[in-house]
């Protein structure tokens, strides 16, 4: 994989990087791979956000700012853009600490960085190397939509779908898979969950958001490409894995299309 100049790889548009922080090049790797999103798990300390999945593995040196944000600064400042096409990146923080403190911090952190993390407005994001998705332990959407100067957008779950539909602020919604269906991909999903399933994916595309689901099975095999296979032809908008190289691999052979925004 190569480590120098912006790498000419199509987006794939449904690839989302799940705790980024355990590549061996956080973020590189997956924009090298030409994933849409990725994930960065923080830990706010003080003024400080460190990045790590699981709290045992927490290290001091090992932060928002110097694991994401710098990187993407050097390729966009040495190439002008962070991609060789231009797209942005989404950068879901995914919040592990209270979400007042952490957002506070996030947003300080986030607005020494003008030109890298885009801003929402009525006609999408401002066009940027990053734009910032709040998940996890984050705040609620009325603590922020009527924020000035915001700078982030959010990740919604299940019971938000038809309740905020807004696009500008939620543009992904996002749930358990574990805790929503039974199905592992062992043979074909059962028709009361594949219909429950394309309803939630219909729900939100006709509010022009994407669905993603974490905790699908992800262990290389049969049944978990039936799963991203499923996945995909409901129309889901992002799939979740850790598996970084065998999900491109994947979209790539099932000719997914590259993203445009």
């Amino acid at each position: 994989m190569a480590t120098s100049g912006t790498v000419q790889t199509a987006v794939l548009s449904a690839a989302y990087a799940h705790s980024d922080i355990e590549q061996a090049r956080p973020l590189l790797d997956a924009l090298d791979l030409g994933f849409k999103a990725v994930e960065a798990d923080v830990w706010a300390a003080g003024p400080a956000l460190l990045t790590s999945h699981d709290f045992d593995k927490i290290r001091p040196n090992v932060r928002l700012r110097n694991t994401y944000l710098q990187p993407a600064w050097r390729r966009l400042t040495r190439d002008g853009q962070i991609r060789a096409d231009g797209t942005p990146v989404w950068l879901f923080v995914d919040f592990k600490t209270p979400p007042r403190r952490t957002y506070a911090a996030l947003r300080r952190e986030l607005l020494r960085w003008p030109g890298l993390v885009g801003k929402p407005t009525p006609r999408g994001p401002t066009r940027a190397a990053i734009h910032v998705v709040l998940t996890g332990w984050r705040p609620s959407a009325e603590a922020i939509q009527g924020e000035r100067d915001r700078v982030v957008l959010l990740d919604g779950r299940l019971g938000d779908l038809g309740r905020i539909t807004n696009p500008e602020l939620m543009p992904v919604v996002s749930d358990d898979w574990s805790k929503t269906f039974t199905w592992r991909g062992e043979g074909p999903m059962p028709k009361g969950e594949r219909d429950r399933l394309e309803a939630y994916a219909s729900e939100a595309q006709r509010h022009g958001q994407r669905l993603r689901f974490w905790s699908t099975p992800d262990r290389a095999g049969v049944e978990r490409d039936r799963i991203w296979g499923t996945l995909l032809e409901v129309g889901i908008g992002m799939i979740n894995t850790d598996d970084l190289q065998g999900l491109a691999a994947f979209l790539k052979s099932e000719g997914v299309p590259a993203s445009k925004d």
